[in-house]
Formats: structure tokens, sequence, C-alpha cells
């Protein structure tokens, strides 16, 4: 259990640092990096793996979905789910889905993100190229996470 919850940590950090830095608005969301507005899947989802006998997880995945308005607001969504074992389960442990939702506003100033979440700025930089939304130098990470852009039914199925 220990290794379970030592990765949910990880991927919680991960997680956290992804969702504070994240795509912004500004007067100009069709500038020189393209239109951020709509929705985005991040490309790099958690796979903890498949048949861990030790803790009855079957499968654990987690996905980070962010929406961008043209009003400047944005809502991020992270989707954790595990899938038990069979024995897991007749030991009355159930498949999960968690959801968590944060809501904010955002902007951009040529390749530069602020996204504020209750009150704190974070920034970083981002280009578009195609479907695809690419943030780096985010948070002090010096790293290039992805998001495709996808259908706005894919987050709205979490914000019901």
């Amino acid at each position: 259990m220990k290794k379970v919850l030592s990765f949910v940590a990880f991927a919680m950090m991960v997680i956290s640092s992804l969702s504070l830095v994240s795509c912004s608005k500004d007067d100009d969301i069709d500038g020189e990096n393209g239109n951020i507005v709509g929705t985005w899947k991040c490309d790099l989802a958690v796979d903890y793996g498949k048949d861990d006998d030790l803790y009855g997880i079957e499968e654990y995945h987690s996905y980070i979905y962010s929406q961008y308005k043209e009003d400047g607001t944005f809502t991020h969504v992270h989707v954790y789910i595990t899938k038990y074992t069979k024995e897991a389960k007749q030991l009355g442990l159930k498949d999960e889905t968690e959801v968590e939702i944060e809501k904010g506003t955002y902007r951009t100033n040529g390749n530069k993100l602020t996204e504020t979440i209750n009150g704190e700025s974070t920034s970083g930089e981002y280009k578009i190229e195609g479907n695809k939304l690419i943030l780096t130098n985010t948070s002090g990470l010096i790293m290039g996470i992805t998001f495709s852009r996808v259908s706005d039914s894919e987050i709205n199925q979490y914000l019901k």
C-alpha cells in the first residue's frame, strides 16, 4: 500500500504543477501562438500498470483536461480511475473514478501564459502547433508538456 500512496503523491505533484501552468488568454487569442480557446487533453497520462496483485489494482489511469473560454475563464478537470482485480472486488473493493475540478482565469501576452487560481498566479511559455498545445518553462520546470485539442464533450462528461 505504501507503494501506491507514494505513487499517488508523486502523481498529484505532477498533476498539480500541470494545473497551475496552463493556457491563458488576452485580447489576442489568435496571435502568434494560435487560438487557445477550446478543450485540451494532456498527452501525459499516468498509467500505474496492470495486474499489481499486491495491492489488488488491475489498472490505474490519470487524465487531465483543460477548457479555455473566450471570456478568459478556464476549467481544469483531473480524472483518476482505479480498477481492481476480481479478487480485490470479492474483498469489498470497488472500482473508483475520482474527479477534481479547478476553475480560474487566464491571459496571454505573446508566448507567455498567466493563469490564476484562487488568487495565485503562475506563468509559463506556450505555443500551438496544429492541434497541439505545448507548455514549456512552466513553474520553474524546464520541460515540454503537450496537450491535444479534443471535443468539448470529453470534458463535459465530468462537469455534470
